[in-house]
């Protein structure tokens, strides 16, 4: 996955975007709007029984679905 993914800046996209991630320490959801594009992407691609959680800067993250499945707000 990371090959396919460019070594870009999250802010730096043509239109506004965010990513999220189910961070499994706390269990909290985690929104990305800034910063390096490749981490979070993984992070929230991450499901379950398919790819492992992905550990990143200390923490372990995952798909979101379980805690937002339309993560809209």
């Amino acid at each position: 996955v990371e090959n396919l993914i460019p070594d870009a800046q999250l802010e730096a996209a043509r239109l506004p975007f965010a990513c999220v991630a189910l961070e499994l320490t706390q269990g909290r959801l985690c929104t990305f709007t800034s910063g390096p594009a490749r981490p979070p992407l993984i992070a929230g691609t991450a499901v379950g029984v398919v790819l492992p959680p992905y550990a990143w800067d200390g923490k372990l993250y995952v798909d979101a679905a379980p805690v937002s499945a339309v993560p809209v707000s």
